[in-house]
């Protein structure tokens, strides 16, 4: 399922996302490819619940906002969140594979937390092997 050549390090990442249910096994599949763990939050259930997202987030490396499947009252409560714990935050402007992946990628590699607007070379897995 990947595509970008990155190891996570046994890094536990946070997907949060509405309707996580569907994507489940294909996220978690994806995220152990790089050899990472995945936390998967549903944004639809706990849009205003701030303290269901501190305990969450505080069990994360790094966590992934997918921003076509969240809530603003989602976004926001994330915010304080991850800076309440120094977490870095990246956002995926939907929940396709290769978008998750590299905004896991950006997360890790300490580069714009958005894709869109910013030139970003990523590590294809054919171009390692060269």
């Amino acid at each position: 399922m990947r595509t970008l050549d990155f190891d996570l390090h046994e890094k536990t990442v946070a997907i949060v996302m509405g309707d996580v249910g569907t994507r489940r096994t294909q996220i978690t599949q994806l995220i152990d490819e790089h050899n990472g763990h995945t936390l998967l939050i549903d944004a639809f259930k706990h849009s205003n619940s701030t303290n269901f997202y501190y305990r969450q987030i505080g069990q994360a490396d790094l966590v992934v906002m997918i921003q076509n499947q969240n809530k603003h009252a989602t976004s926001k409560t994330l915010n304080k969140a991850v800076k309440h714990y120094g977490i870095k935050m990246t956002i995926a402007d939907g929940g396709g594979l290769q978008q998750i992946e590299r905004a896991v990628y950006r997360g890790i590699a300490d580069l714009p937390a958005y894709e869109s607007g910013n030139p970003i070379s990523y590590p294809r897995i054919n171009d390692a092997s060269q």
